[in-house]
């Protein structure tokens, strides 16, 4: 147990460096946030220089935002959330982290930060939702196979959409009939004709 809070010391230390100077080893933050949050490193550590004992924290929200001189990374979740931009897993991770436990307050995305949960057609929502109901999909997102809207769509989550040009009838025709099954065609075709 020693051995693995020493590790664990280790790798929040070198994600507090990152964080603080802005180094090139920002590239690294993505990799370092997936496993300190799969690994649960962020509860509890002893830092690897004076030994001195971390935590528990609460929750992975107040780790983020609690100051680096006390144990946490002295950051915020949008600041963690930007840096992995190009990594849907480490979004991913950081979403469920973030996840408030059923029941209470669930206005808000994590009762530390007041961030309000997310909604609509945001690929927080999607991966959410797909975590929860669709693991399957969830899987091949973070894969790379799908989009997250892809994967809800493909779920049913979602309808399918498309755009069609308003200035161009013929544009329009060719998307309608590339994006439309031959049944809605027919009920589209008679509505348009109905007049009035």
């Amino acid at each position: 147990m020693v051995d693995y809070l020493r590790e664990a010391g280790v790798l929040v230390a070198h994600l507090q460096r990152a964080l603080l100077d802005g180094s090139k080893d920002l590239a690294q933050v993505p990799i370092m946030l997936k496993r300190i949050i799969a690994d649960g490193m962020w509860q509890e550590r002893t830092d690897p220089r004076s030994g001195r004992k971390y935590g528990p924290f609460e929750s992975f929200p107040k780790f983020v935002i609690t100051p680096a001189d006390e144990g946490g990374l002295g950051s915020s979740v949008d600041q963690l959330r930007g840096l992995c931009i190009d990594d849907v897993e480490a979004r991913d991770a950081l979403d469920q982290a973030c996840q408030r436990k059923a029941g209470g307050d669930t206005s808000t995305f994590d009762n530390i930060q007041g961030a309000p949960a997310p909604t609509g057609t945001s690929e927080s929502q999607a991966l959410r939702r797909l975590r929860k109901d669709r693991t399957d999909l969830h899987d091949r997102v973070l894969a790379g196979e799908l989009t997250a809207h892809a994967a809800m769509v493909e779920a049913g989550f979602r309808p399918r959409v498309f755009t069609v040009r308003a200035d161009d009838p013929a544009s329009a025709e060719r998307a309608i009939r590339n994006h439309m099954n031959p049944e809605a065609l027919a009920e589209l075709a008679r509505l348009l004709t109905k007049g009035g």
